[in-house]
């Protein structure tokens, strides 16, 4: 796959579109180009900071008057949802335990890890740094050097956790 080819595809890759060889071809042009990594990268940080950008909550009868002007029936109780398995979602703390790192080294690399926040507190999910960790192992030896570069507008990018985000998100 070609560097152009590649630029055309990665929006697609990001809303999970390409699939098959052709997402085979891009990966392995993405292990190979830097140049396009780069710009992933760049597109991934984009559209995290884009999920990351608040919205007001609708008014509390929002619902209801949409449900009153549509002619919709009355609505139903919500079903619970099940909870999470025991430990499925870890506190740094935890984290750094099943990492086996000390808190400050998680502290220090956190940005590079898949994570999420909840009032502003640190969570980890199990199975994301389970798969964190495996694509780790199989990463080839060019991505394990330096991967952290100045974006376009001077931004910092760090490839492995844009990575690592898309891995999370199944979009790698």
């Amino acid at each position: 796959m070609r560097c152009d080819e590649s630029r055309d595809r990665l929006s697609p890759l990001l809303d999970r579109e390409v699939s098959g060889e052709e997402l085979e071809s891009l990966r392995h042009h993405l292990e190979e180009c830097p140049a396009c990594c780069r710009e992933l990268a760049l597109l991934c940080c984009a559209d995290a900071q884009a999920l990351d950008v608040p919205f007001p909550a609708p008014a509390g009868d929002l619902w209801e008057r949409v449900r009153s002007a549509a002619g919709l029936p009355e609505r139903r109780a919500t079903p619970e949802v099940p909870a999470l398995a025991d430990g499925e979602v870890l506190t740094p703390e935890e984290a750094a335990r099943f990492l086996r790192v000390t808190l400050e080294a998680l502290t220090e690399t956190v940005d590079s890890l898949p994570h999420f926040r909840i009032g502003g507190q640190l969570r980890f999910r199990k199975r994301s740094l389970e798969a964190w960790m495996e694509m780790q192992e199989r990463s080839p030896e060019t991505m394990r050097g330096p991967n952290v570069a100045a974006g376009s507008g001077g931004e910092v990018v760090d490839f492995m956790a844009a990575r690592a985000r898309l891995t999370r998100m199944g979009r790698m």
